[in-house]
């Protein structure tokens, strides 16, 4: 008897003692954040390599700061734990540069000094338990600063509330991509030329193409202005190197090749942007030097809060909302403001053909009928380094037939046929169709005042499911686009790669619009002609490499007439320019002839413009409606993917990497949701099904007991 209680003694000694030592193996290994194995679909425990790369370069020290009621609404309060783990994990990843906290104001004067200091107020929420309801002020904010900068997270910004089966859902949104942005933001405005000099391991490189001095016949005046315009630069440049020392390089060179002429070129590691010293020969002005290098330099170094330039249409003109004192509705205006979260969006008028030089990345929204000038504007943009992603329409809606109860769209001409073709992209002037589709709500009068809606299939609303096979898909599961395109890509040259990122399924077809331009798609019978062909179209391209200009070997817009000029729009841009065009003029010396005789040099080009890009990035989609406000009513729970797929593309575009910012947390999971009396089945399940273990357990144990007596 004895020995069988000290058996079970040392049993329980046993577990004890391995109970503790796994305690304490947990808590040594606590610190060291490399022990995690996160085993989740979307990483929900661990931070991504780009949100530990922001980390690592922080210039300062970071403070985030969660204020956080603890006499919460019910459906808030599991969402605390959660965040205070988040936090724990940014603090431990970083090194020491994050400091993490968490606090719950109640006295009035802290309740004063977050006011003061961040100009925080507790946002009211109505409470109930089991003996009264109440209205009461709690606090669900995140503030994260960093010297005399701050942002302000709110409880709106944290969570998405929705219902389902009549009951409130409370989640928490990507927390990481949230923070990490906001981090990003206050160290980007915190940050000046001094701390980015002062981090920089490599030296910025300029260079500066000017006139060969053998070339002949531009006016003495002008050659005048081109020198003091020049002195401006090596003036600037001088600055910077007092400043800087050697982190700063500079050199002069005479261009060899028509499209190095005037151009200064910033180069930083392996990113590379340049900028014409002047646009046209008719305006050489010596005040746009020091603000075009500053950012140059700005757009080549890391750190700095990023600009994005934004190309959308204007609402359009509505004289009856006018009158009444109203603005008409601006379809693409939640997309600014989505942007802004991200970066300093600036909107950019390309009707002059200059390229917006002091901007990081372009985003072109529904081009429609573009100059021929802002055609070589975009052009430019990237033959001097910039990146950009493009979403183009093959139609819009025809707003006139939408009174009269019916969709139409109505072909929209880009404008940049010609430059995209140049670069390996074919727009179709087709409506993309998919038999795997997302339904379309239509209204229905049952009796007058009654209306319902009813989901009816409408192949023109494409669904693509679980994209993958490309970074910009990271943690995307699903997307949906209104009325798309389709695009056909090909080889863009040797130094340049086209990639498909999405297409549809392979039960899709084209359709073309009419005689008119325009195609009737609204909701009702599906039309098919008799067996169309199917296949999988490319909705979204993606372009890496040196690009040729579109306007390579012809006269660019902003010069005089003589010169056979581009037609962006024109589809096949590969044609030789024509030979009795005037041709552009080649900034190389005048060469001698073998007889002894030099060549006559031939006058030099009028427009500073580059031929040929450093290597950079382009991103095309075949729609645009997918990330305007039609959009986003009808995607609904697909909003988001639309909008990360979006967020994806500009920072892919920005990087020069295969890994971006990219995270899945705070996401919908696009499964279908459990009614309440699954949930309750589910639970009774669970405990009849524990109890059915115990009883199990009890008889076997018996059994093998029984046995060895």
């Amino acid at each position: 008897m004895k020995r069988k209680f000290g058996d079970i003694g040392n049993t329980w000694l046993f577990v004890i003692l391995a109970g503790a030592n796994l305690l304490a193996f947990s808590a040594l290994l606590r610190p060291w954040t490399g022990a995690r194995l996160d085993l989740t679909q979307y990483r929900e425990h661990s931070l991504t390599s780009p949100t530990r790369k922001v980390l690592a370069k922080l210039p300062d020290r970071v403070e985030i700061i969660g204020l956080f009621s603890s006499n919460t609404h019910r459906l808030l309060r599991p969402l605390i734990p959660r965040i205070q783990d988040i936090l724990d994990m940014y603090q431990a990843e970083s090194g020491g540069k994050v400091v993490a906290r968490m606090e719950d104001p109640t006295s009035d004067k802290r309740l004063s000094q977050l006011y003061e200091e961040f100009n925080i107020r507790p946002v009211p929420v109505p409470l109930e338990s089991k003996y009264k309801k109440e209205v009461k002020s709690i606090f669900f904010h995140i503030v994260v600063r960093m010297g005399d900068q701050n942002v302000k997270l709110q409880m709106e910004d944290l969570i998405e509330v929705d219902e389902v089966n009549n009951e409130l859902q409370v989640r928490l949104k990507d927390l990481e991509s949230i923070l990490t942005r906001a981090i990003r933001k206050v160290s980007t405005s915190f940050v000046s030329l001094d701390t980015v000099f002062a981090q920089a391991g490599s030296p910025v490189k300029i260079t500066y193409y000017k006139l060969p001095g053998e070339v002949v016949g531009l006016p003495e005046d002008k050659k005048k202005e081109i020198e003091n315009a020049a002195a401006k630069l090596k003036e600037g440049v001088d600055e910077l190197i007092g400043k800087y020392k050697s982190k700063v390089q500079f050199e002069e060179k005479e261009a060899q090749k028509d499209d190095e002429l005037f151009l200064v070129t910033v180069e930083y590691g392996s990113r590379k942007v340049a900028f014409p010293l002047f646009t046209q020969l008719q305006e050489i002005s010596r005040g746009g030097v020091s603000e075009k290098l500053n950012a140059a330099l700005k757009r080549v170094l890391p750190g700095f809060s990023r600009t994005l330039g934004l190309v959308a249409p204007a609402p359009a003109f509505d004289p009856m909302m006018m009158q009444m004192g109203r603005r008409p509705p601006n379809e693409f205006g939640i997309l600014d403001e989505l942007l802004g979260s991200d970066y300093n969006v600036k909107s950019v008028d390309l009707a002059s053909g200059e390229p917006p030089l002091d901007v990081d990345v372009l985003l072109v929204v529904r081009p429609e009928d573009l100059s021929e000038k802002a055609a070589y504007a975009v052009d430019q943009f990237v033959m001097l380094g910039g990146r950009l992603v493009v979403l183009v329409d093959p139609g819009k809606l025809d707003m006139t037939a939408l009174q009269g109860n019916k969709l139409m769209l109505k072909r929209v001409r880009s404008g940049l046929e010609g430059v995209l073709a140049k670069w390996g992209v074919a727009v179709e002037d087709k409506v993309l169709a998919d038999e795997k589709s997302i339904p379309y709500p239509l209204p229905r009068e049952i009796q007058p005042g009654l209306m319902v809606i009813d989901e009816v299939p409408y192949p023109y609303f494409v669904r693509v499911e679980a994209p993958s096979g490309h970074t910009m898909l990271a943690n995307v599961a699903e997307l949906g686009f209104l009325w798309p395109g389709a695009l056909t890509a090909r080889m863009a040259g040797d130094k340049a790669r086209i990639q498909t990122v999405l297409s549809s399924s392979g039960r899709s077809w084209l359709v073309p619009m009419d005689e008119r331009g325009s195609i009737d798609v609204t909701p009702g019978p599906l039309k098919k002609d008799a067996a169309p062909a199917t296949a999988s179209h490319a909705i979204a391209v993606a372009i890496e490499g040196e690009l040729e200009s579109a306007y390579l070997g012809l006269a660019s817009p902003l010069e005089g007439t003589g010169a056979k000029e581009k037609d962006p729009a024109d589809p096949d841009p590969d044609d030789e320019p024509n030979a009795d065009s005037s041709p552009t003029a080649d900034a190389t010396p005048a060469k001698t002839a073998p007889d002894g005789k030099k060549d006559a040099p031939r006058k030099p080009r009028t427009a500073a413009r580059a031929d040929h890009s450093p290597k950079t990035r382009v991103v095309v989609v075949a729609d645009a409606d997918f990330v305007s406000e039609v959009g986003m009513k009808i995607l609904e729970g697909r909003f988001p993917f639309a909008l990360r797929f979006l967020m994806n593309a500009l920072e892919w575009v920005q990087s020069d990497d295969e890994e971006i910012a990219a995270s899945g947390k705070g996401l919908p999971r696009p499964l279908e949701d459990v009614s309440t009396t699954g949930k309750t089945v589910l639970q009774h399940a669970m405990w009849l099904g524990a109890w059915a273990v115990l009883v199990v357990l009890f008889f076997v144990v018996s059994l093998l007991r029984r046995r060895v007596k």
